[in-house]
């Protein structure tokens, strides 16, 4: 760094100066992984979010709502503080930091199982099915059961 240079917010994350209420948020792992949706994909992520069949704890979904809310209108890849976000979402809510860890948490492992849900039904294996059940039949110790359906599987 220059002489007489005033040290960056990014640098002072960095280096891990800032307290937990002023913590930057930049590209970490729920941002990568939301920036990778296109349009589409970020409707049906939040179409899943709404689902009763995924059980999607109600703070969560509101939460997921307001963020990706936030992330299409307002996010472009700069540095924001927690705090300064959370404001952006919660106007009327006073920033909690474990509150807030534990919602992106959660989102993060909503999305996570929703990019699992997109790639199994992408798998256009027909075998997939049978590949899953004698995956668990092997598991579950039914070697009859799994000898059997491998040779229906395999035509032998």
């Amino acid at each position: 760094m220059e002489k007489n240079m005033e040290p960056t917010e990014i640098q002072i994350a960095r280096c891990g100066i800032l307290n937990t209420r002023e913590r930057m948020i930049g590209q970490d792992k729920l941002e990568r992984y939301v920036a990778t949706l296109n349009s589409k994909e970020m409707k049906r992520f939040r179409e899943y979010l709404e689902s009763p069949y995924f059980k999607i704890d109600p703070a969560v979904r509101d939460f997921g709502g307001r963020y990706l809310n936030w992330f299409s209108s307002q996010y472009h890849g700069k540095l924001e503080s927690a705090a300064a976000i959370w404001r952006q979402l919660y106007r009327e809510e006073e920033f909690v930091d474990g509150k807030w860890r534990k919602l992106r948490s959660k989102l993060l492992d909503a999305l996570e199982q929703f990019l699992s849900q997109m790639a199994w039904e992408s798998d256009a294996t027909i075998l997939r099915p049978t590949n899953l059940l004698l995956k668990e039949l092997d598991h579950r110790g039914l070697d009859q059961d799994f000898e059997q359906l491998l040779q229906q599987a395999t035509g032998s």
